[in-house]
């Protein structure tokens, strides 16, 4: 049996601090990666003097520097082509692995060969990483076990098609991501969810995929770098770009198109809208936000029962509500 090697791919840009403590995360583990593969997004020179210093200690560290600002996509496609492990684990600079991660998913592979992949769960932390939040459902189903095989891209998309834009959460076989890479053309594919399109390409030759039901990963909220674009801009992130990278291989009209924007409308959407009621979002981009819903989701009857009357919530009372469940878990 072929024992498969794995590397920690970080994409970053100008956030040492937040990047040291991933890292500490990872060299802490009981079993280390084949390489931890740096890949700065054209950052200021603190992120490479840092990395110097680890080098001579952590020989398997690598670091490459963008010239150019090529977003997320560019980071992550260039990850995969650097990378020298049979897997890549995807993981943002400002997440944390929980101890033993690595031990355990190099277990899981190395029992299931013919994986083009695999999704790991994750803890949800404040943005100081000091308490718990309670998790976004990794799928339709809560109840998934510890361990989940799909052997469709229907299958795969239907039960966690949201948590496979997940960056962090993402592990995939080098060699054929190289394949898909080389033999599509990738513009379409080149936005915010870049690690989902390719996840769909993988599906699409070698439709084996499972799911590590374990909180492997935690998870820093509240540090969203794609809302420095502003939030009506955000939201289009999600509302439009998702939406046509799902179409990239689901016709609009079939199943699995509809339970992944009925998930959307029902599980993510109100959470979502009150974080953004919370944050104090102005009359005007609540108003931006309500047209893209309505152009989207009008026929859903969940966006009239869970998502509509949001927007009738005083702000500040959810905000309120949110700091008393904020001292509530500090204090456990």
């Amino acid at each position: 049996m072929q024992k498969f090697s794995i590397s920690i791919c970080i994409p970053t840009r100008n956030r040492k601090d937040l990047l040291i403590e991933c890292l500490d995360s990872i060299l802490n583990q009981s079993v280390k990666p084949n390489e931890i593969l740096i890949i700065d997004d054209s950052s200021n020179h603190e992120t490479l003097n840092y990395i110097n210093k680890l080098k001579p200690i952590y020989p398997f560290l690598r670091y490459k520097l963008q010239e150019s600002q090529n977003g997320i996509a560019g980071a992550v496609i260039e990850a995969i082509k650097e990378s020298n492990s049979d897997f890549c684990w995807m993981l943002s600079d400002d997440d944390l692995l929980e101890k033993n991660s690595l031990a355990k998913v190099l277990e899981f592979i190395n029992e299931n060969q013919n994986l083009s992949g695999l999704s790991v769960g994750y803890k949800f932390y404040d943005k100081t990483m000091s308490y718990r939040i309670k998790n976004m459902p990794p799928s339709r189903n809560i109840r998934l076990p510890n361990q989940v095989q799909f052997n469709s891209i229907e299958s795969t998309f239907q039960e966690i098609g949201h948590h496979l834009g997940f960056l962090s959460g993402q592990i995939i076989k080098r060699k054929p991501s190289i394949d898909v890479i080389n033999q599509n053309k990738l513009e379409k594919y080149m936005n915010s969810w870049i690690i989902t399109n390719i996840i769909g390409l993988l599906l699409i030759n070698n439709p084996k995929w499972a799911f590590l039901n374990l909180p492997l990963v935690k998870y820093r909220s509240g540090n969203d770098s794609f809302l420095e674009r502003g939030i009506y801009k955000r939201q289009l992130i999600t509302h439009e770009e998702l939406r046509n990278t799902f179409l990239n291989f689901f016709d609009e009209e079939s199943k699995t198109f509809k339970v992944l924007i009925s998930t959307l409308v029902n599980n993510r959407m109100p959470r979502a809208l009150a974080v953004i009621k919370a944050n104090r979002a102005s009359n005007t981009e609540l108003f931006q936000i309500f047209k893209l819903y309505i152009k989207y989701y009008s026929t859903y009857l969940g966006f009239w029962i869970k998502v509509f009357p949001i927007f009738f919530v005083p702000g500040n009372l959810i905000n309120l509500v949110r700091k008393l469940y904020n001292v509530y878990k500090k204090n456990r």
